[in-house]
């Protein structure tokens, strides 16, 4: 049995729960919000992650709790910051199977069938190379009252006395917590009921969650979970064009890494994002910076490649998931919601398939290869072409100016009737110009700034109009006809994927009516301060 579901509750330090306790117990019987007592219970829990805090990296704690009374489940929730006072975080439930040893409990977890189990393999990964191991424990005496509103259950009060064995978090190694979870955080009487027993019980704003508390306990700070170091990334105004080269792809390539829990765990679109971005970057950086590299970088940029492909299929399918289910929120247009929502779901059927073969990519050998040779050639440069002791402001001029002429030369073409394969040939030009001056930016200061936010909005600008293209292409090949015994979808669906097209065609048309304002913005006077700079600074 498994649950997940959006936690939300308020969560308190107290220097007496039995204050609290004596005050929910004295409210009258006709207040607006019942407290009534359920039980006292013991519970301990056990947090986990893998040596390398993948669980963490992905934006989740990992719980076993065992109770007294026997059984145990397990629980990953999401590690969001309160906001005005209230924690909304995601929570998955798995129950365990019987009462795993506590000698036992990583295995046991890695063992659960369903949701918790599965995310925890996945982030984990298949390899068998991590294994969980305990950070720590929380043991918890919990008195709990459920909370009524109109004879309606509204939520629960937890009053929580919790240790912590082994560390000294807070006096004495221990703290009192009372957790509010509520169904609706913005019901008026709800928040009126948390408000007066805050006051009354002189209740504070909770310093530090359970597992925060746990992690300062064992001395486990953040600059330990920070990931691998490969080497410095500070450019130097005097830095050698190999100097500069090695810095952008160290940053780029551990940014590229801190994001795979997270494209793991499979939920969260900002990851899947970020991750492809600095794939390409790292794969734009090895091709400006080419003849400061060793020659191998060649090879390990066509891996990139090959992984990047990956990300992509992914990415697509969360880009088109969020636009077709905007236009669903819309209504209006002719086009029922109903009928967006039947592409939707299609898509979100073929991004858990995406999903799935991404898995398998990072799950392969050739993908540990290629980041166990990255590594390496990170932080054991081989032996430098003799250009890469050139210093960086002497090479750079003539690298962004010759990327800049390819995006002119492409850009100048272009015409409302330019067919979209010449928009997509601008659109990497755009890109590739984008990330060189990203690279340098450092070296030029203000004048590389303010240039560089006008290729962002042209490389955006483009970079859109391709989404359309490749969304109305995708959306057409959901609805042709199978060579295979594929069964289609259904006629309602058929048509709500051909409205779904036209939409986006529809789009792409009105983006292209933008392109002349942004590309002349790009060619304006920011473009010419910065090549003044350029020579200055040669």
């Amino acid at each position: 049995m498994f649950t997940d579901h959006q936690e939300v509750e308020w969560q308190y330090d107290a220097d007496d729960i039995g204050a609290v306790a004596r005050w929910l117990q004295a409210r009258p019987p006709d207040s607006d919000v019942q407290a009534r007592f359920q039980a006292d219970v013991e519970q301990i829990d056990a947090y986990l992650d893998t040596d390398d805090w993948r669980v963490l990296r992905a934006g989740y704690a990992l719980r076993v709790r065992r109770k007294t009374r026997g059984g145990a489940e397990a629980t990953l929730k999401s590690l969001n910051a309160a906001a005005k006072g209230v924690r909304q975080r995601h929570e998955i439930n798995e129950d365990l199977s019987g009462e795993p040893d506590p000698r036992s409990i990583a295995q046991a977890v890695f063992d659960a069938p369903g949701a918790v189990g599965a995310r925890v393999r996945a982030v984990a990964g298949a390899r068998g190379n991590r294994t969980l191991r305990v950070l720590f424990e929380v043991h918890t005496r919990r008195s709990m009252y459920e909370l009524t509103c109109d004879n309606q259950r509204a939520g629960e009060v937890d009053l929580d006395d919790a240790a912590f064995p082994g560390g000294d978090s807070a006096p004495n190694g221990a703290m009192q917590r009372i957790e509010i979870e509520v169904q609706d955080a913005d019901a008026r009487a709800i928040k009126s009921f948390v408000k007066r027993m805050r006051k009354a019980c002189d209740l504070r704003d909770a310093a530090l969650s359970k597992f925060e508390a746990g992690l300062r306990a064992r001395g486990l700070q953040p600059r330990q979970i920070a990931g691998e170091d490969f080497g410095t990334t500070r450019i130097e105004p005097n830095a050698t064009s190999g100097d500069l080269a090695y810095a952008v792809l160290r940053r780029h390539f551990a940014a590229m890494l801190v994001r795979e829990p997270g494209v793991r765990f499979g939920e969260s679109v900002r990851d899947v994002h970020q991750m492809r971005v600095a794939t390409r970057r790292l794969r734009a950086a090895m091709s400006l910076f080419r003849d400061f590299l060793p020659e191998r970088a060649n090879r390990m940029r066509e891996e990139l490649g090959w992984f990047a492909s990956a990300l992509g299929a992914l990415r697509d399918h969360d880009v088109m998931i969020k636009q077709v289910e905007g236009w669903a929120a819309e209504g209006g247009g002719g086009t029922p919601q109903s009928a967006f929502q039947a592409v939707a779901a299609l898509l979100r059927q073929q991004r858990a398939t995406a999903q799935q073969r991404l898995l398998a990519v990072l799950d392969s050998r050739r993908y540990e290869r290629l980041v166990s040779a990255f590594t390496r050639f990170l932080k054991k440069p081989d032996e430098l072409p003799d250009a890469a002791g050139t210093p960086a402001r002497a090479t750079a001029p003539a690298l962004i100016r010759r990327r800049y002429r390819k995006t002119r030369k492409l850009g100048d073409q272009l015409t409302a009737e330019s067919p979209p394969a010449e928009y997509h040939r601008a659109r990497i030009a755009a890109k590739r110009l984008r990330y060189s001056l990203e690279f340098v930016a450092r070296l030029y200061g203000k004048p590389a700034k303010r240039a560089l936010s006008c290729m962002v909005a042209l490389q955006n600008m483009l970079g859109l109009f391709q989404d359309t293209r490749m969304a109305v292409a995708r959306l057409r090949a959901l609805s042709a006809p199978k060579a295979d015994a594929t069964p289609q979808p259904p006629p309602a669906t058929l048509l709500a994927l051909e409205q779904a097209a036209q939409r986006y065609e529809h789009l792409g048309a009105a983006l292209l009516l933008q392109f002349p304002a942004v590309y002349a913005e790009m060619k304006g006077k920011d473009w010419r301060n910065l090549k003044k700079a350029l020579r200055k600074k040669a």
